[in-house]
């Protein structure tokens, strides 16, 4: 298992994303430009939070107990950067750029439920009531983001169907 190199590789790519960093977009060409980059952005973060969350399960097998608190929380953190870069996405899928049900079911839920995933474990092992009680709440919120998708998404399908109906 090469996860120490992935991550490094991973690191690399996310320093150079970051570096072309775009200012916010005045017209249509550069909104697909700033969408660009947050979408390289969401799937590097992601990336990331997959290789430590993988890195933190290998340390627990091996009973690495001191690592593995300290990689969950940067798969956490990574996760948490993934489903921040992906929101603005969504927002201008929101507004008439559309994606198939299939990439949303492969590309966006993942990121948000296995951000859920985390928080829960992360909930579950925290003895701090307060701090449990705040993860589940991000959790919740989380999870809420995919179902508000999925109803614009549906509704939009609805209108557009109307306005079909309406055409003929």
């Amino acid at each position: 298992l090469r996860y120490d190199e992935a991550l490094t590789l991973t690191r690399k790519a996310l320093f150079a994303a970051n570096m072309d960093n775009v200012s916010p977009a005045e017209n249509m060409d550069e909104m697909s430009l700033a969408n660009h980059f947050s979408h390289s952005l969401y799937r590097l973060y992601w990336q990331q939070g997959r290789i430590l969350h993988k890195q933190a399960r290998t340390l627990k097998r091996q009973g690495q107990v001191k690592l593995v608190n300290n990689k969950f929380d940067q798969a956490v953190a990574a996760y948490r950067l993934a489903s921040a870069n992906l929101k603005p996405i969504q927002q201008i899928l929101d507004i008439g750029y559309r994606i198939s049900d299939t990439k949303f079911n492969r590309r966006v839920k993942p990121v948000h439920y296995g951000l859920v995933s985390l928080l829960l474990q992360k909930a579950r092992n925290s003895t701090d009531k307060e701090e449990q009680q705040q993860l589940i709440r991000e959790a919740i919120e989380t999870s809420e983001l995919v179902k508000v998708a999925e109803l614009q998404n549906y509704f939009d399908e609805c209108v557009l169907a109307l306005q079909d109906k309406t055409k003929s």
